[in-house]
C-alpha cells in the first residue's frame, strides 16, 4: 500500500465486535420455505415412514406364513 500527499497515518479502532459490517455479511442466510412446502415435505417424510413400517410388517407376515405352512421355496433362498 502507498500513502499519498501525507508522510504517516495515524488511526484508532474503536469497536471490533460481531455487529461490524464483514461479521454480519460473514453469517450464511436463512432459508425461506412456504408454507406449501413445509406441509410437502411433512407428507413425503409421512409417506416415507408408513412404506418403511408396512415393508416391515409385510416381511413378518410373510416370514410367519411360511414358517407355519412349512411351504419352501428354492427362489426365497432360506
Amino acid at each position: 500500500m502507498l500513502l499519498r500527499n501525507t508522510p504517516s497515518v495515524i488511526g484508532v479502532v474503536l469497536y471490533t465486535g460481531h455487529e461490524t459490517t464483514i461479521q454480519m455479511n460473514n453469517e450464511a442466510a436463512r432459508y425461506k420455505s412456504s408454507k406449501l412446502m413445509s406441509s410437502t415435505n411433512t407428507k413425503i417424510k409421512m409417506i416415507f415412514l408408513s412404506q418403511i413400517i408396512i415393508s416391515m410388517i409385510s416381511a413378518v407376515v410373510g416370514t410367519v406364513w411360511q414358517v407355519q405352512t412349512g411351504e419352501t421355496h428354492k427362489y426365497l433362498g432360506f
